[in-house]
């Protein structure tokens, strides 16, 4: 899955084919079908049919499964010639999405230095330094703004509400 990519393993084996030789180059494997800064970190022989290919990944968002993903072998590398390419496997994807609660619920008198906990679902902040402008209030009512967001831990954070008292009669 996109979650575990990074030093991810795939285990290559031959059908009525053979390595060349003990050494494997990692210029001679290619990724096809893979998402954006996916590639390949390390291979090794395991024996004359087998090799393990350890993946990079730098986290680069993608939110659709890449069903078609497969490993390229080049023909330098095999004592019959011909490139081989690997059998399509799916890197499946993870939907990020970020979660609100607030204790007790909240309604228009209690809004001021309301505290609302944002959890994030498939996704983690890089640090502990949150910036308020990077978090939007989307159909807060009239007079309601962020007044300060705290880092609990990678996955949550503390938002607090700030409102001006301004009425307002829809929901």
């Amino acid at each position: 899955t996109e979650a575990n990519l990074n030093n991810s393993t795939v285990n290559l084996s031959l059908n009525n084919e053979t390595f060349k030789d003990n050494t494997l180059s990692i210029l001679n494997f290619t990724l096809s079908g893979a998402p954006a800064g996916l590639s390949i970190l390390s291979v090794s022989r395991t024996d004359n049919t087998h090799a393990t290919v350890v993946l990079s990944y730098t986290r680069t968002d993608f939110d659709s499964n890449f069903q078609n993903f497969r490993i390229g072998i080049s023909g330098r590398e095999l004592s019959g010639g011909p490139d081989l390419e690997s059998n399509p496997i799916t890197i499946t994807a993870l939907i990020e999405s970020a979660n609100i609660a607030a204790n007790p619920g909240i309604n228009e008198f209690n809004l001021n230095n309301k505290q609302i906990t944002l959890t994030l679902q498939n996704e983690r902040f890089t640090d502990n330094s949150l910036n308020l402008s990077n978090i939007h209030l989307n159909n807060a009512p009239h007079g309601v703004t962020l007044g300060s967001i705290t880092y609990v831990d990678n996955r949550n954070a503390t938002l607090t509400l700030s409102h001006t008292g301004s009425d307002f009669d829809a929901n």
